[in-house]
């Protein structure tokens, strides 16, 4: 009984393991695109994001701005006056030009890519606490797959 129940074990996690190293090579491949993709993204969708702002009502109070003004500017991508980008870069704690253009570590010096891991953090932050209990529970065990994918990649490194 005890052998049944190895097997079985060992068999499901074979699985798992085969599960996790197909979800790593799609996302493996998605990484090539990742530059396009993140294009993509608007300066508005990061202040969205950011804020964890879902509706326009909800920033534009935020913003002190009208409604209407706002909706204006996110549906035809302009940029707001300068007293209200003050006001973004005040709520979110990031640069404009991060706002406008995301983030561009290659183009960056370490230093200041350094500084914004803070932003990148807190803009996936908002990105996990729209997940729901499925999907954060994919993600925990991707993260901790690829903890150690990495350390067993790094000992058979140092053993070759």
């Amino acid at each position: 009984m005890l052998l049944i129940f190895l097997l079985v074990t060992l068999y499901v996690i074979i699985i798992l393991y085969y599960l996790f190293l197909q979800i790593y090579d799609i996302i493996s491949s998605l990484h090539r695109f990742s530059c396009y993709i993140h294009s993509m993204q608007t300066f508005w969708d990061r202040v969205i994001l950011l804020l964890n702002s879902p509706t326009v009502v909800e920033l534009s109070t935020m913003l002190d701005v009208k409604r209407s003004t706002l909706s204006s500017w996110i549906h035809t991508d302009r940029r707001p006056p300068l007293h209200v980008a003050m006001k973004i870069m005040e709520l979110t704690g990031v640069s404009l030009e991060w706002l406008e253009h995301g983030n561009n570590w290659e183009s960056m010096a370490s230093e200041e890519a350094a500084e914004n891991i803070s932003q990148y953090k807190k803009l996936i932050m908002a990105q996990i606490e729209e997940l729901d209990q499925q999907q954060l529970e994919v993600i925990q065990a991707l993260l901790y797959y690829f903890k150690n994918h990495s350390a067993t990649n790094q000992t058979l490194e140092k053993d070759s």
